[in-house]
């Protein structure tokens, strides 16, 4: 089914309610594993996350070039490089300086990944937008969310060929993993 673009990138409020998200990374209390977002912008709800994280005794990761995009494929249509850039990430270092369990990561995907060290994710929200930031977010935190974690990502739009949605649609079609859930901004699955 496709859904019309204007229920996305033309709606400014479709992440103002994290209401799922939320209850999708309470449902994790009891899996094993860090929490991540990557694609944090100006950190609305990595602040929720870091509170949930606390709570559950776990550490929440912010890892974002916090300096919009880098380059644009050929398949993102929607932005251009340095979109969403919120000048580094020394304003969140400040922000979040008195809570213990909180990481900030600041770089560009698919460098960043692979200089963080993560065992286990039981939570992880990705939200980069565009098409190659997207498959290589997937290809990196998959492997790592334990049994029982959620991976979900924002803004797909289902058999779009077009930004984050392509990658996400590659991810589903190349491992055959069917997604738990569906929202109007999020696709998500629970690993088994």
């Amino acid at each position: 089914m496709k859904y019309p673009e204007s229920m996305y990138y033309n709606n400014p409020n479709h992440t103002k309610n994290p209401s799922l998200l939320i209850s999708l990374l309470k449902s994790v209390c009891n899996v094993k594993g860090d929490i991540v977002e990557i694609g944090v912008y100006k950190a609305e709800k990595y602040m929720l996350f870091l509170d949930i994280a606390k709570q559950q005794g776990k550490i929440a990761h912010a890892i974002d070039s916090f300096r919009g995009f880098p380059s644009i494929s050929k398949f993102d249509t929607f932005y251009k490089k340095g979109d969403l850039g919120v000048n580094g990430a020394g304003w969140l270092r400040k922000k979040t300086a008195n809570k213990k369990n909180a990481r900030i990561h600041e770089g560009f995907v698919p460098e960043i990944l692979e200089a963080i060290e993560i065992n286990t994710i039981s939570f992880i929200h990705i939200d980069v937008d565009l098409y190659k930031p997207t498959k290589q977010s997937i290809k990196w935190a998959w492997p790592l969310l334990t049994s029982g974690g959620i991976m979900v990502c924002h803004d797909y739009l289902p058999n779009d060929e077009r930004n984050c949605s392509r990658a996400i649609d590659e991810f589903i079609n190349e491992t055959k993993i069917k997604y738990s859930g569906l929202s109007k901004t999020w696709i998500w699955w629970i690993k088994k």
